[in-house]
């Protein structure tokens, strides 16, 4: 498996999480997902970087849909930056 760059965005009800491929000159996204309502009723989902907009089904007791959102990207080009000088 490839290095990837996890990046972990906690707020005060939700987890979200994005992986990014490390060796992708445009960090790539591999995966991503969230977990939220941690205080009430907790849903979780993931999902590839495909990302359609709902991917919860019709069946399902809980809909989901994706955010978009670039935190997590920024967050991995800065950690990549930080370990880039930290190699040299």
């Amino acid at each position: 498996m490839a290095d990837v760059i996890l990046v972990l965005n906690a707020g005060s009800s939700s987890i979200k999480f994005s992986a990014f491929d490390a060796q992708s000159p445009d960090l790539a996204l591999v995966s991503r997902g969230q977990a939220e309502g941690l205080f009430g009723s907790p849903r979780f989902a993931a999902f590839d970087a495909r990302g359609e907009t709902r991917i919860s089904t019709a069946t399902s007791k809980v809909g989901a849909w994706v955010i978009p959102t670039n935190e997590e990207l920024m967050i991995a080009r800065h950690a990549r930056s930080v370990m880039d000088r930290a190699s040299r």
